[in-house]
């Protein structure tokens, strides 16, 4: 019981020092949001910091300050995506770390902003997946091969169009140091295109 205690006491407090007023109109996500510059965001990143020290202690993911003050807010976490839609480099490297802290819906949409810096940045995004240590075949495949569902949705031709693309941008990238990440990327998507093209050869029969 103390120790709950103790928790809940540290992630109260952290976002009481963090946060402009939490419980008013502004905290330091939606500075950033207003405002993605190098300033915001390695306060923003401080406060990932200290939530991947919360979640050691098998705190749940919902306590920690990130999912309270950004990913439990909807309209700051969508303010938030909508930076990462347009590519914007801070918030791209924020959610990449801010992934563990975030499941279901919010997930899906966070990994679906991310991997359309593929087709205008492949060196950028394999950077930060090498660069936050993303060598989870399942989680890299979330990042890489999470697509629009508005878009893509029981449109298998759309998707292999969209898989095939994604894989000749990540060919682009030859830095030597991301080339383990490249091919490991490649391999994935080749993986799941051969699936969408037996799907769709089901379908045809």
């Amino acid at each position: 019981m103390k120790r709950k205690y103790y928790e809940f006491v540290k992630v109260v407090l952290f976002l009481l020092l963090t946060s402009t007023n939490i419980f008013a109109s502004d905290n330091i996500w939606m500075t950033f949001n207003k405002n993605p510059n190098e300033i915001n965001y390695r306060v923003c990143r401080e406060q990932i910091q200290t939530s991947n020290d919360i979640l050691k202690d098998n705190t749940k993911i919902w306590d920690t300050p990130v999912a309270v003050s950004l990913v439990s807010n909807n309209k700051l976490y969508n303010d938030f995506l909508n930076l990462v839609d347009r590519r914007n480099p801070y918030a791209v490297e924020l959610a990449i770390q801010i992934y563990p802290f975030t499941d279901a819906a919010a997930r899906e949409y966070l990994c679906q902003a991310v991997g359309k810096t593929i087709k205008t940045n492949p060196t950028f995004l394999l950077h930060l997946l090498r660069k936050y240590e993303v060598d989870n075949d399942r989680e890299i495949r979330c990042f890489i091969g999470s697509y629009p569902v508005d878009e893509f949705t029981d449109d298998v031709d759309k998707n292999i169009s969209e898989t095939k693309n994604r894989i000749k941008f990540l060919k682009t990238v030859t830095s030597p140091e991301l080339i383990e990440y490249r091919e490991k990327c490649v391999s994935i998507l080749s993986n799941y295109k051969r699936r969408l093209e037996k799907l769709k050869k089901n379908m045809n029969n």
